[in-house]
């Protein structure tokens, strides 16, 4: 088949070859994963770089911006500068969520919905799999709150609750609920757990309490249980899915 034929075939199948600007960034973040450069890593120059990859400078700068936009490469100027590795952090999937959102109407308790039942499964998983280290963290936060007689809505607690709350994340020990609740949790202008819904301000230590004995007993589906009935009743108005159609 010529390749004027095979790129009609491919636009009637709806098929898009991968452009090359997009098959040289692949190429650069493997570079920066495999060499290790996540920490700020030297790549080189532009000049080094089109030699390296043999590539034009067009395709070369436009991989490099999609990398830059995405966090995995920072380019900086001047005769020190160059092309420097990344880590990627959240800050992507917030973007891409936020425009989603605006693009396709999606209201704010969609978000915090998703956001829930992440936290649903954060938790969950604590109970499965936290340390003993994870579940010292959460008792000296726990501890270290209701010493301080923080029930209200000030700074501080809002600290505390938020940090209560990522230790259990951090004990799920996995990487994509992570990157997910935080992306959703940046996008809430109030943290669910210090909004004043049903349970009100007071009834938040009572509430980690639960959920803190839970995991301290590894069960996940009480620790679940505890969660939901902690976020549920604080979720901004709006329709609520039926129990059985939630994932």
């Amino acid at each position: 088949m010529s390749a004027r034929l095979l790129q009609e075939h491919e636009q009637r199948c709806g098929l898009e070859r991968p452009r090359l600007a997009d098959l040289l960034a692949g190429r650069i973040a493997e570079t920066v994963r495999k060499e290790g450069l996540q920490d700020g890593g030297r790549l080189g120059f532009e000049h080094e770089l089109l030699e390296r990859y043999d590539t034009s400078r067009a395709v070369l700068r436009e991989a490099l911006r999609m990398l830059e936009r995405d966090g995995v490469v920072a380019t900086k100027p001047g005769p020190r500068g160059g092309v420097f590795g990344s880590t990627p952090d959240s800050a992507g999937v917030v973007r891409l969520l936020e425009l989603y959102s605006d693009f396709h109407g999606v209201p704010s308790v969609q978000r915090e919905q998703a956001l829930v039942e992440l936290e649903v499964v954060a938790a969950q998983l604590a109970a499965a799999r936290r340390t003993n280290a994870d579940l010292a963290d959460l008792n000296r936060i726990h501890r270290a709150s209701l010493r301080s007689g923080r029930t209200g809505h000030d700074a501080g607690s809002t600290r505390a609750y938020l940090d209560f709350h990522g230790i259990i994340l951090r004990a799920a020990h996995n990487s994509i609920v992570h990157l997910l609740r935080n992306a959703l949790l940046d996008l809430s202008p109030t943290p669910l757990w210090v909004r004043p819904k049903d349970e009100g301000a007071k009834a938040v230590p009572s509430a980690h309490q639960e959920i803190l004995e839970a995991i301290a007993e590894s069960d996940p589906s009480r620790t679940g249980s505890c969660m939901r009935r902690h976020l549920e009743g604080r979720l901004l108005p709006g329709p609520r899915p039926a129990r059985e159609d939630r994932g």
